[in-house]
């Protein structure tokens, strides 16, 4: 009797979880992940759009992101965002001002296509599109995707706003533990360059999508290096947190990147933890480093990957050179009355862009960046590393981080370029700012493996 109530009770939950399971696939409403299908539209002049979409679907009052493949678009942020589980609406502003395109779809419970293992259930959303110039339909079902090998999701809290009474913000991002993975692994935080670059290394600006840190984090785990890498306030997946590029401070970027550091440091799981930043990523690592040394801390190490050495506005006085007379005396008045917080007139056509209204707070703090006296001062052992096919940071530029910081160790990657890819021409130097296929080069993955275990350089 207590036999056959085991088995009945065993049955029981085994049917419990594959009916929960089961339910699980076939959830008859829309929810946050991802959702695949098409996207028709035609404009009044008769010109027709059509292809594949891809909706990345965030948390309710995170927003989505938007994937249009072949227009080599991916990771659109998408305004006005709001679902229930029947409802769905969004706005999509790349198709330039007066053509913001509404989406308004709804969950159909059948959309009468045969399933495949791609997507969960019969179901999906179905809806329409609309512009002044612009109308159309759209399709979507909710997407089957895996989580690669190694990978799991791994959100952290930022720092404080020091002038509000907002909590943290929640930074999504990702971890890739090694297969063997121990307490002794080390941990690398991968941070990308400045602006809206996500934890991928991927700016939706740029067509296409370049995946460097994505591949470097693949690259070292195979070599039994575990990486963190994050969306900054503004990128990837959170971009509500800071929509207008303008106010992405640096110093507030640096302090979420200490407060991520700090979970490290306190968890104790890894032997040793380190930062490998690119490009203007490298000037947030190095004053997260310096509000880690004020509070009594540090990690292991800091691997410079691609960065310049060169003062903003000494970058800035350059550019102005090619400026007639009048215009450069111009646009010099208004960055010394932005450096003092002074007024100014309205600038000039040619210099309203740049030294827009909106971009004073961002302007002050850049100009008074000094990378190299940063990344000289931190307190922890520097690797300074630069691709010899890298066309945007020069050897004078690098050379000004040398010079600061003598001790450091450095390295010169053959054929590697700015994005840290591989490149045998210039003709694929351009092209791998669009297309992930350029590989990480292997010495570098290899002195980067190196430089986290603490062993000789190879």
């Amino acid at each position: 009797m207590r036999t056959r109530f085991r088995r009945l009770a065993l049955q029981a939950v085994f049917a419990f979880l594959v009916l929960g399971f089961l339910g699980a696939q076939n959830r008859a409403e829309i929810s946050a992940g991802t959702w695949t299908g098409t996207m028709i539209l035609k404009a009044k002049d008769g010109t027709s759009l059509s292809g594949a979409i891809a909706l990345r679907l965030l948390k309710p009052g995170m927003g989505a992101l938007l994937d249009i493949p072949e227009q080599s678009m991916f990771g659109y942020p998408l305004d006005e965002v709001s679902y229930s589980k029947s409802r769905i609406s969004f706005l999509f502003g790349a198709l330039g001002e007066g053509e913001v395109l509404k989406f308004d779809g709804f969950y159909l419970a059948n959309l009468g296509i045969a399933r495949s293992s791609e997507h969960l259930g019969d179901g999906g959303i179905v809806g329409t599109v609309s512009s002044a110039s612009w109308k159309g339909s759209f399709t979507l079902r909710e997407a089957a995707l895996r989580a690669e090998a190694g990978e799991s999701p791994l959100a952290l809290r930022g720092a404080k706003d020091e002038d509000g009474d907002n909590p943290p913000p929640v930074l999504p991002g990702t971890l890739r533990l090694p297969r063997r993975a121990g307490p002794s692994t080390p941990i690398a935080v991968l941070v990308a360059g400045a602006g809206p670059s996500d934890r991928n290394g991927n700016n939706f600006n740029v067509p296409g999508k370049t995946d460097s840190l994505k591949l470097l984090s693949e690259a070292l785990a195979l070599r039994g290096v575990a990486t963190f890498r994050y969306d900054k306030r503004g990128s990837g997946e959170a971009y509500t947190l800071e929509r207008s590029s303008s106010s992405l401070g640096y110093a507030r970027q640096a302090r979420d990147l200490a407060a991520v550091f700090g979970y490290f440091i306190d968890r104790r799981e890894y032997g040793r933890i380190l930062v490998m930043s690119m490009n203007e990523g490298s000037w947030i690592a190095a004053q997260a480093l310096e509000i880690l040394a004020r509070e009594g801390r540090a990690i292991d190490g800091f691997a410079v990957l691609g960065t310049s050495g060169e003062a903003p506005r000494a970058t800035l006085l350059k550019s102005l050179e090619g400026l007639d007379p009048q215009t450069r005396k111009e646009a010099m008045a208004i960055l010394e009355a932005i450096e003092a917080g002074r007024t100014y007139p309205e600038p000039s056509p040619i210099l309203a862009d740049f030294f827009s209204r909106d971009r004073e707070d961002w302007i002050r703090e850049w100009v008074s960046l000094k990378p190299d006296v940063d990344i000289g001062a931190a307190d922890t052992p520097v690797l300074l590393v630069r691709g010899e096919a890298d066309l945007q940071v020069g050897n004078e530029a690098f050379d000004l981080l040398a010079a600061a910081r003598p001790g450091a160790a450095m390295r010169s990657i053959p054929s590697m370029n700015y994005l840290l890819k591989r490149v045998n021409s210039e003709e694929e130097n351009y092209a791998s700012f669009s297309d992930p296929r350029f590989p990480i080069p292997e010495a570098l993955a290899d002195l980067l493996a190196a430089f986290a275990k603490a062993q000789p350089a190879p």
